[in-house]
């Protein structure tokens, strides 16, 4: 297996962690905060031996619409930290006067370079593009509130161009305009 590959597989462990455990948070959350009325059913025959119910169809689009709005809160976050690395906190970016200060107050740790950042983002924009297509077929399927897709959408393409842009940043510093190598 590639360095690459398990460097991605690694950074994929928490993102896909914390959109299952967002989601079911969201659902206890909705549940709580508008006090659905909700049950919980065993049954062996399907995939998934257990099931929500909710006494109405508007409950569970409810309770559906605002779990799906924090899970992607939450990826959006994920997505925000590894982009506040990418733009100020990347080791290629920081001059010597940063670098001291940041070692001063013991912030280090927080720097991050070159071959970690861009997988990680990548993995962070593909479980939020996940979320996203995920929102857009429950909307379509009238299981989510539609302006929770259109969210999920405008923020994905805000973030996603973020990062674009901070990948083009990293490669100008190696390959600028005039197209000499700068190693």
């Amino acid at each position: 297996m590639s360095k690459l590959l398990k460097k991605i597989l690694s950074a994929a462990i928490f993102p896909a962690a914390l959109m299952i455990v967002s989601k079911v948070l969201g659902m206890a959350l909705a549940n709580r905060i508008f006090d659905l009325g909700w049950s919980v059913q065993s049954n062996t025959t399907g995939l998934f031996s257990i099931q929500i119910l909710y006494p109405d169809r508007q409950s569970a689009i409810q309770c559906n619409s605002y779990s799906n709005l924090f899970m992607i809160t939450c990826l959006l976050i994920g997505v925000g930290v590894t982009l506040f690395q990418g733009y100020f906190l990347h080791s290629s970016h920081q001059n010597p006067k940063v670098l001291i200060k940041m070692l001063k107050f013991d912030f280090l740790v927080w720097l991050s370079d070159t071959p970690t950042i861009f997988p990680n983002m990548a993995v962070w924009l593909a479980f939020l593009w996940t979320g996203t297509v995920i929102c857009i077929t429950q909307s379509l399927q009238d299981f989510t509130y539609p302006w929770i897709s259109v969210f999920a959408i405008v923020a994905s393409i805000v973030v996603t161009w973020l990062g674009v842009r901070d990948l083009e940043r990293e490669l100008d510093t190696i390959l600028p305009k005039n197209g000499k190598l700068n190693i």
